[in-house]
């Protein structure tokens, strides 16, 4: 017997759920989901939240953010950067946050500017750039 991508994702919540922490990190909870299984991750934190727990969110996933989060933190240089509540007025802000992210095209290979590196077609986080962090227990 073998398990989704969804299943495992909702395994792994259900075993960080079983100790009953207070804070919980997420490090792309979504990652490689369908919409039906991202929707059913988001379904769980929204529980979890809920219940008064604190969550971290690590993720590129803008769908994720507006469904889970109500905050979102950006970190570099070990220190926040920014501090955006999730409401209407910052959508638009949070939208090229995630977008600027997005286009590795836009600058160089490994460059802060766009906080992704670029080896043999991956991307993976730069070591000094901002990476979108989100607190929706704030």
């Amino acid at each position: 017997m073998s398990l989704s991508g969804g299943q495992k994702q909702r395994c792994a919540i259900g075993a960080a759920m079983a100790h009953d922490a207070e804070v919980l990190i997420f490090d792309e909870p979504t990652s490689g989901l369908d919409f039906a299984n991202m929707c059913r991750v988001v379904a769980v934190l929204n529980e979890l939240r809920d219940q008064g727990k604190l969550l971290f969110i690590i993720t590129h996933d803008y769908e994720l953010l507006l469904r889970a989060c109500t905050r979102v933190l950006a970190l570099g240089n070990g220190r926040i950067q920014r501090d955006l509540p999730i409401n209407a007025g910052t959508l638009p802000e949070i939208k090229e946050f995630f977008e600027k992210r997005a286009r590795p095209e836009s600058a160089t290979p490994c460059s802060p500017a766009n906080g992704v590196c670029q080896q043999s077609g991956s991307r993976r986080p730069a070591a000094q750039a901002p990476q979108p962090v989100t607190n929706p227990a704030a």
